[in-house]
């Protein structure tokens, strides 16, 4: 039986020693598609190099509103990787209170779909990761900033 000790490294740095350890294994999976912890680290480093690019910066927040899905993952741990919290919202909200949310939790970025940044309108820079694929792949992926144990990881709205 295998001992397990609680880890209060902060989950990135979790992610990239899974990924030092174990590349080619399965970190996500879901139906047919599968990803790699090598994959799953190189995504959200690039994720996070590109908000790092838009002006994320440690302590601030990031929305995140898209259904459950590998790059919502994905987005979720280059936030982190960026040093800000994630606020994860519900797509299936009313726009008023996926508006409210997004201002009340002082987001810089809302990353969506470009169909919902259109209809919502709010004063966050918006981010599709197909949209702006190019850009968030040509994002520099060796970037990361210190996260301290004591640092939000996301904001919670019920």
């Amino acid at each position: 039986m295998q001992s397990y000790t609680l880890d209060h490294r902060p989950v990135p740095e979790q992610i990239s020693e899974l990924r030092d350890d174990n590349p080619q294994s399965i970190a996500l999976s879901s139906g047919d598609r599968q990803l790699s912890f090598e994959d799953l680290d190189r995504d959200a480093d690039r994720v996070a190099g590109y908000l790092m690019q838009l002006g994320v910066r440690p302590g601030g927040t990031v929305a995140i509103c898209m259904e459950r899905s590998f790059d919502e993952i994905v987005t979720a741990l280059g936030i982190m990787r960026a040093g800000a919290a994630y606020v994860p919202l519900d797509p299936d909200w009313p726009d008023s209170r996926l508006r409210f949310a997004v201002e009340d939790s002082g987001a810089t970025v809302l990353v969506a779909h470009a169909a919902l940044l259109d209809r919502l309108r709010v004063e966050a820079r918006g981010v599709d990761l197909r949209r702006d694929a190019e850009a968030i792949a040509a994002a520099s992926d060796a970037v990361r900033c210190p996260i301290q144990q004591e640092s939000v990881a996301y904001v919670i709205y019920t």
